[in-house]
């Protein structure tokens, strides 16, 4: 009897999620046309929904110090970050390959 019970809050819930979802996407749909629709009205409302999109919030949260401190800054952030990475790559003896050397083309097309 309790296996059916939650057999049946489970479908009970999941109905109730997609019909909120299913609104929720229609209103999206809605608000998105209509913005489409206004943009050589309203440029600023565009842009600004444009905007909202495309933002990327970049953020390192403190990094562990190898004495077991965590860092203040950026700058300690990335001291760390480097010295991680540098304690990482190896750099093989047996290249001998030489880089490169690029010049830069001033030519239009």
């Amino acid at each position: 009897m309790l296996k059916k019970y939650r057999h049946y809050s489970f479908k009970r819930y999941a109905s109730t999620r997609n019909e909120c979802n299913r609104i929720i996407n229609s209103a999206k749909t809605s608000y998105e046309h209509k913005l489409a629709n206004e943009c050589k009205q309203n440029p600023k409302a565009f842009s600004k929904y444009v905007q909202s999109k495309q933002k990327v919030k970049e953020y390192i949260s403190h990094l562990r110090k190898p004495d077991g401190g965590l860092t203040k800054d950026d700058v300690e952030k990335v001291t760390e970050l480097n010295n991680f990475f540098c304690s990482v790559l190896v750099k093989e003896d047996n290249c001998n390959e030489e880089i490169p050397n690029f010049t830069q083309h001033n030519e239009s097309l």
